[in-house]
């Protein structure tokens, strides 16, 4: 596959991905209060998608931002937060039964 395969998947020139554009979708996002969760999610959240976000608010940096980040989403009604970590099995498994 050349490059420019790869930009036109990204640049929606395909036509399948011109169709999504217009679908509402349900995505998950991991990690929804770091930085680039955060910030995937409001984008998505613009498109009018629904966005499931997980994080664990490990203490790894500040949980304060990430916090300040989740309350950024947290107003959107297409958004919804669950505190938990991916590693754990049965959380994962209620969250998705």
């Amino acid at each position: 596959m050349t490059a420019n395969f790869f930009w036109k998947i990204l640049n929606g020139s395909f036509r399948f991905f011109n169709l999504l554009k217009d679908w509402t979708l349900k995505i998950f996002v991991t990690g929804a209060a770091g930085f680039i969760g955060m910030h995937c999610s409001e984008r998505l959240l613009d498109r009018g998608d629904k966005v499931i976000g997980i994080d664990n608010l490990s203490d790894y940096y500040d949980v304060n931002l990430k916090q300040a980040r989740l309350a950024r989403l947290r107003p959107n009604n297409n958004f919804a937060f669950h505190q938990m970590s991916i590693e754990s099995r049965d959380e994962m498994a209620t969250l998705f039964a």
